[in-house]
């Protein structure tokens, strides 16, 4: 089902805001490359929802969750922005209660939700590397995402899969470079990943949706969230119709 802005009454600021953002581009994203040998050392439109969104390749898909940081508040839709699906099963199922064709489809438009603010994460850099990573557990979290922005800043970024995007991975020099801007001597490390592995150097890399989504629309209103989704708000129409009522099932602490 496809509805108008007019249909949908919203206001004309924020039919302007939205019909403004939607020239903005998105970035696509890639797989990440098979796992190497450690040495010692800006999607789609999601179309029509009955298609599903949490498909092969998909930000939402199960992967290593962030680290939760001190006074962390346990929500439905923090938990599926960490990959638990079941939390939007639950939200779609009180908000239809047993019209389960209904929240089948209600379940599809959260995903596509949740996946648009993943997106925005990834793209504004709040992604944090392994601490279980050899090289990685040398450096704080703040410090590993302080280093991934100066790697991006070269042109080498994290693809959301575990890998880099487009295959573009950076070489040590590179990496010597990004690791000076946390103020760690790179003369002290004395283990670098060889060219081989710098493939698996972001393998199980997280995206804090959670993190992100506090800092752009705290309490989900609706203009908040169409300023920080820009164009990838237009595709997600139909789940504004269900915002009101959806967002104290998303932010009540579970």
């Amino acid at each position: 089902m496809v509805y108008s802005l007019v249909e949908m009454g919203w206001s004309v600021d924020l039919r302007r805001l939205l019909l403004r953002l939607s020239g903005s581009a998105r970035p696509g994203a890639v797989r990440s490359a098979p796992a190497a040998p450690w040495d010692g050392a800006a999607p789609a439109d999601p179309g029509d929802p009955d298609e599903g969104w949490f498909g092969e390749g998909s930000l939402s898909d199960e992967r290593p969750a962030p680290a939760r940081r001190p006074g962390h508040r346990e929500t439905a839709l923090g938990r599926s922005l960490r990959g638990d699906r079941t939390a939007l099963q639950r939200v779609a199922n009180d908000l239809v209660g047993s019209d389960h064709a209904q929240a089948d489809r209600l379940e599809r438009l959260l995903e596509a939700f949740v996946e648009a603010i993943l997106q925005g994460a990834l793209e504004a850099g709040v992604v944090y590397p392994s601490q279980e990573h050899p090289f990685w557990a040398r450096f704080t979290p703040d410090q590993g995402r302080r280093i991934l922005d100066a790697l991006a800043s070269m042109g080498f970024r994290f693809d959301g899969m575990g890998g880099w995007q487009d295959g573009r991975a950076p070489v040590r020099r590179d990496l010597v470079l990004a690791v000076g801007v946390t103020g760690v001597d790179a003369v002290r490390i004395h283990a670098w990943p060889v060219p081989s592995a710098m493939s698996d150097l972001l393998r199980d890399t997280t995206i804090d949706g959670e993190e992100y989504l506090a800092s752009v629309a705290p309490t989900l209103k609706l203009t908040d969230l169409a300023t920080a989704l820009g164009p990838r708000a237009i595709p997600l129409a139909e789940f504004w119709l269900h915002l009101e009522r959806a967002r104290p099932l998303l932010l009540a602490e579970t």
